[in-house]
């Protein structure tokens, strides 16, 4: 008697395979925003120009692995010319700050990052969150962090 078998997959769930840079960003925002404070973080909040969307620059990371959302956060994604063009169309008061997600850096296991909350316009404030964070298996961990002033 021969006995044959195999491994069958439910249709329409394909696996899904996780980026572990997306994922490590979203760590970061995720942190920023609820464990460690970022400071200035409610200057992303002011105004309601964008429909509740904190808006999102970077120039150390591709776009795409940046999220648009992220628990109850909303994310609009702009990039250096569109800084330009809202610094230029609307007044100091009605701009919100951006979040500025900066200094991305992967070594091995360990991600390097600082998170932002940037003015518009120069000497407007804001704040600086920097993380030293390391993947262990299938978690991630803050092992060091630093926060500061921008001014």
């Amino acid at each position: 008697m021969i006995l044959l078998g195999g491994c069958r997959s439910q249709p329409g769930k394909a696996m899904e395979r996780k980026n572990d840079t997306a994922e490590a960003v979203k760590f970061a925002i995720r942190t920023a925003f609820y464990h460690e404070s970022l400071p200035e973080i409610t200057a992303l909040f002011r105004g309601n120009l964008f429909n509740d969307s904190i808006l999102v620059e970077t120039d150390s990371l591709p776009t795409g692995l940046l999220p648009t959302e992220l628990d109850t956060l909303r994310f609009k994604i702009i990039n250096k010319n569109q800084v330009a063009i809202l610094k230029k169309s609307f007044s100091d008061s009605t701009l919100p700050n951006y979040l500025y997600i900066c200094c991305f850096e992967r070594e091995d296991s360990t991600y390097n990052v600082s998170i932002q909350s940037r003015c518009f316009y120069p000497f407007g404030g804001g704040g600086s969150i920097y993380f030293t964070i390391l993947k262990s298996g299938d978690s991630l961990i803050v092992k060091d962090r630093s926060t500061g002033s921008i001014n």
